[in-house]
C-alpha cells in the first residue's frame, strides 16, 4: 500500500478514536486533539517526503560515481591487454635487436680478417707477384679480388648499422608509449581511489538516512516501487524482443537446458530463491563474490539492457528467446551493450556491490514471460 494511503489509514483511525473521546469532553478540547492529530500526520508525511528526496539526490550522486567507477575498472582491463602486446613487441624488438648486433660484430670481424690477409700479402709477397713473369694477370685479380671483398663487407655492415638505428627507434617509441600507458594507468588508479573513499562517503549518508526513516513502512514503499519498476522493465522488453525469439533455433531452446546451465559466478548463495528479505521474498538468488570476480552469461542470448537501476545498481539482463531471460545485478562494472549478443560462459560483467548494497556479490535471476523463477532448479551444482 502506498505510504500516503497507509497515512490516511492511519489518520482515520486516529480521528475517529478522538470523535469517540469528545462525546464526553469539550468541543472546543476535541478539535484542539484534531488539530494536533492532523499537524502529526502532516510532519510526517513532510519528514518523510525530505528523507526521499536526500535518498534521490545521494542515489543520483552514487549512481554516478558506481558508473564511472564500472568504466575506469573496464579501461584499465583495456590497458592491461595494451601493455601485454606492448612487452611482447618490447621482447621481440630486443631479440631482433641483439641479433643486428651479432651480425655487426662478424661484419667486424670479417673487415679485420681481410686486413690480416691485406697486411700478409704485403713486402716481399707483392714484389714476387709483380716479378712474376709467368702469372703476370695474378697480381692484377689479388689486387681486385680483395678490393670488391671489402665493398661488400661495408655495405653490408652500413645497412646492418642501418637496421640497428630502426629497431633502437622504434624501441624508443615503445618505451614512450608504454610510459603514456603508466602514466594513463597512474591517473585512472588514483581517480579510483577518490571514486572508492566518494562512494564510501555516499553509502555511510545512505545509511544514516535509512536509520531516519520511521518504521518499515517507507522501506517497504521503495522496495516494492523498485520491483514494479523491473517488472514494468522486463515486460516492455519481452514485447521490444518477440522478433527477435524466432531467430533462436529449436535445438539450442534455453527450456531444454533446465537443470543443465553453469552458475553466473563462483562462491557462497547467501540468499536463495523465496528465502525472506527486509520485506517480501527473494525473487533471485545472491551470490557472495570477491569484487572485481567475472560474471558469465548462463546462456547465449542479446543483451537487452545494461545500465543503472534503483535498488539495483548496475544491471545486465540477457534475452534467450521463448520468453526466458536472466538478470545479473549489484555489477561493478558490465561489459556489454544493449543489443551485444553474447555466448554461454562469456563474460558479460564484473562482481560488485552496486545499488547501496554492503557486500560485494551478484544478484542472479531467470524470467519466464515476466514471472520469477528459480534459479537452483536451471543450473547445476
Amino acid at each position: 500500500m502506498p505510504q500516503p494511503m497507509k497515512l490516511a489509514v492511519f489518520a482515520g483511525f486516529l480521528m475517529s478514536w478522538v470523535a469517540g473521546q469528545a462525546i464526553s469532553a469539550d468541543e472546543g478540547d476535541a478539535a484542539a486533539r484534531l488539530k494536533a492529530v492532523r499537524d502529526r500526520i502532516a510532519s510526517a508525511e513532510k519528514e518523510l517526503e525530505t528523507i526521499e528526496t536526500r535518498q534521490g539526490s545521494v542515489s543520483a550522486e552514487l549512481r554516478r560515481v558506481e558508473e564511472r567507477y564500472g568504466d575506469l575498472v573496464h579501461t584499465l582491463r583495456l590497458l592491461e591487454d595494451k601493455t601485454a602486446v606492448q612487452a611482447r613487441r618490447a621482447a621481440e624488438s630486443n631479440r631482433r635487436l641483439t641479433e643486428l648486433q651479432q651480425a655487426v660484430l662478424r661484419q667486424h670481424k670479417a673487415l679485420a680478417s681481410l686486413a690480416r690477409s691485406a697486411y700478409a700479402l704485403g713486402g716481399r709477397q707483392w714484389l714476387k707477384l709483380a716479378l712474376n713473369i709467368d702469372e703476370p694477370g695474378r697480381l692484377a685479380r689479388m689486387m681486385a679480388y680483395h678490393g670488391y671483398l671489402n665493398r661488400d663487407h661495408y655495405a653490408r655492415l652500413e645497412a646492418l648499422q642501418k637496421d640497428v638505428a630502426q629497431v633502437r627507434a622504434l624501441q624508443d617509441e615503445a618505451a614512450a608509449d608504454a610510459g603514456r600507458l603508466e602514466a594513463l594507468r597512474e591517473r585512472i588508479e588514483h581517480e579510483k581511489v577518490e571514486l572508492d573513499e566518494t562512494r564510501r562517503e555516499r553509502l555511510e549518508v545512505l545509511a544514516r538516512l535509512r536509520e531516519e526513516r520511521r518504521g518499515k513502512d517507507a522501506e517497504l514503499v521503495r522496495l516494492k516501487e523498485s520491483e514494479h519498476r523491473l517488472e514494468a522493465l522486463v515486460s516492455s522488453l519481452r514485447e521490444i524482443v518477440m522478433d527477435f525469439t524466432a531467430s533462436l533455433a529449436a535445438p539450442r531452446s534455453f527450456a531444454r537446458r533446465k537443470g543443465q546451465l553453469s552458475w553466473p559466478a563462483a562462491g557462497e548463495r547467501v540468499a536463495q530463491f523465496g528465502g525472506q528479505r527486509m520485506s517480501g521474498r527473494w525473487d533471485g538468488v545472491v551470490i557472495r563474490a570477491p569484487e572485481g570476480a567475472p560474471v558469465k552469461a548462463v546462456s547465449e542470448g542479446r543483451v537487452v539492457f545494461s545500465d543503472w537501476l534503483r535498488g539495483y545498481g548496475l544491471l545486465t539482463i540477457v534475452d534467450h528467446g521463448d520468453g526466458y531471460m536472466s538478470l545479473y545485478a549489484f555489477n561493478q562494472s558490465v561489459y556489454k551493450n544493449v543489443g551485444d549478443w553474447v555466448e554461454a560462459g562469456e563474460v558479460i560483467a564484473s562482481v560488485g556491490s552496486s545499488g547501496g548494497q554492503v557486500e560485494p556479490g551478484l544478484y542472479f535471476g531467470i524470467r519466464e514471460k515476466g514471472q520469477a523463477l528459480d534459479p537452483s532448479q536451471w543450473c547445476k551444482d
